[in-house]
This record gives C-alpha cells, structure tokens and sequence, in this order.
C-alpha cells in the first residue's frame, strides 16, 4: 500500500505539470488528450481523477452508472459507464471509492449524497449498505486514503445521515454521566467493530491473506488513535494539565457546603468520568477484534492497539475514577 500512496502522488503531481503545459496551448495537445485518455480506459476508473488537471474541461467525469443512483451529479460534468465489475447495488462502493480519491472529491461526493432524512427507512437502508461498503472498501485503503474515509464517516454521523445503533460492551447499567459530546467517537468506534466482524465472518474469511491482515490491522490501529486523540481534545483542561480526579467527596473548610458549588464539583468531573467510560467502551471494542483475529497472521498487531488504549488511559490518570472498569485492565 505504501507503493500505491506514492504512485498517486506521482500521478497528482505529473497531472498538474502535465496540465499546465496543456493550459498554456490547449490546441496542439487535443489529439494527444483523446488518445492518453482512452489508453486510460485499461485501467482503474478513479485513476483519472488523478490526472484531472490534463483533461480540464475536455471530458465529463465518466464513473460506474449504479454511483448516479445514489448521487445526483449533474449531468454537465458527469457522465455514467456500464462497467462489468458494478452492478445493481455497487452505487455506495463507488461513491466511497470517490470519496477516497481526493479531498476534493470528497467533497463533492458528501454535498451531492441522495438521501432523504425525513425517511428513517430511507436512513436505515443508507446505513447497511454504507456498512458493506465499507467493509469492501477498507483492505485497498492506503493511509491517506483512510484518513479521508474516516472524515467521511464522521461528517455522515455528525449529520444524522449514518444510523449506527450503539450498545454497551461489559456493563450491567449505564452510568449518570452525559455521553452527549462523545457520540461520534462512540458510534465510529462501534461502526469499525461491525466491520471488523463482518471482514472476520464465514462470508469473508477467504478474502485477506497474512499481509492484508497485518495491513488493515495498521490502518485500525490509525482509526483508534484518531479516536484517541478526538476524546481526548474534549477534556475541559488544558493537555499540559495534570488530570487528577478524586472518587471521594472534597472535604469543605465550612461545615455547610452550598448547593451550588457541589453542583460546580460534579460538572468539573463528570467530563473526565466520560472519558474514562469512552476510552473503556474502546478498549472493549478493540478486545472483541482480537479475539478474532488473534489465531491469524499478524496477531500481534491487534495486541498492541489494546495496550496503546490502556495506556492512554493511564496516561491520563483515570485509572482509578470508575471501579467498573477494573475488569477491563
């Protein structure tokens, strides 16, 4: 994969000296577009996004015809193809394909998405095809790739497009804390469980030989760490800050404690409890992942992002906030 990052950035790099020459005598160059453009039909049909500043305006954006069924593209620009390898049903496979193919792109693909959120079984039937789409799409990720796909998750989740339907891992009841900020994080987590365990089912278990496991379990492992990072930048203290919280009430200088402050106590807390209640759903989700894949090739891969959960966690110093979660460590 890391092959395939830097054949894109030499295509994205040669399509803008390409089309600079292009621009300056547009004339002399038609014949050779036409020809460099159907050579191009040999291979991958998202390789000539890359090389999108050599064609400018002389072609439409061609794409497989079943993506226009789930993105109104304007039919100036964008034109469908019948290509053997997408058939009913593939529109969600090449839209995330898009997605993945620049920031750009991305864009695009996100403002032009059909789907009416009016309708909850509209909403529910995006969320299961997205859910195949992207158990399809991750193994050929690169990281860059990756990254973009992951802000597409997010952007689909934070705007009520993605239904991903979230349950407690190893709790009997749901602590009194609001886990409001911190949906994204939760269903995303929960999102790349499903995936996992679709990739780790009968249907798929074929599919990915040693290397390909050892790779999606790096790519895992960046989605986790972006997870990290995201809950962690939502502590109400400043990262240079020791984070020390105390399970026992604070004793007061005055015999009579006011309402109000108890009150300012507990809001101070409760974000670093969330926190701790987060990042244990995380390792929990990252444990069931191993438990599948620990008896294949790359094992080790999976067990090392659960002791990079564990460790962030002490790292903040949650530890000993929640004994509930003494059984996770």
């Amino acid at each position: 994969m890391d092959t395939k990052e830097l054949l894109e950035a030499l295509l994205t790099r040669l399509g803008r000296l390409v089309g600079a020459e292009v621009a300056a005598s547009p004339s002399s160059w038609s014949r050779a577009l036409f020809w460099l453009y159907h050579k191009m039909e040999r291979l991958d049909w998202t390789i000539r996004f890359h090389l999108k500043p050599v064609w400018e305006d002389h072609f439409k954006n061609e794409v497989p015809a079943s993506l226009l069924t789930v993105c109104d593209l304007p039919e100036q620009d964008w034109s469908g193809v019948d290509l053997p390898q997408y058939g009913q049903g593939t529109g969600l496979l090449a839209w995330m394909e898009c997605c993945c193919a620049s920031d750009s792109l991305r864009t695009t693909m996100l403002s032009c998405l059909s789907l009416d959120q009016r309708r909850a079984d509209h909403v529910g039937m995006f969320s299961k095809g997205l859910l195949v789409a992207v158990t399809q799409t991750l193994p050929w990720c690169s990281v860059s790739q990756w990254g973009r796909l992951l802000g597409v998750l997010r952007e689909l989740i934070t705007s009520a497009r993605l239904y991903v339907p979230f349950s407690l891992e190893y709790v009997e009841y749901l602590p009194l804390l609001d886990l409001r900020r911190f949906s994204c994080e939760l269903r995303l987590s929960v999102l790349l469980l499903r995936v996992l365990q679709l990739l780790c089912g009968s249907s798929c278990s074929d599919w990915l030989s040693a290397e390909g496991w050892g790779h999606v379990g790096r790519l895992y492992a960046h989605a986790v760490r972006e997870v990290m990072n995201s809950v962690r930048a939502k502590l109400p203290l400043p990262a240079s800050a020791p984070l020390t919280i105390s399970t026992h009430p604070k004793m007061s200088k005055s015999p009579l404690k006011s309402k109000e402050s108890h009150m300012e106590e507990e809001g101070e807390t409760a974000p670093c409890q969330e926190v701790l209640f987060v990042l244990s759903q995380l390792f929990c989700h990252v444990q069931h992942i191993q438990v599948r894949v620990t008896h294949s090739c790359h094992g080790e891969v999976w067990i090392l992002i659960g002791w990079e959960v564990e460790l962030k966690i002490k790292e903040l110093g949650l530890m000993s906030v929640a004994p509930t979660t003494d059984v996770f460590f």
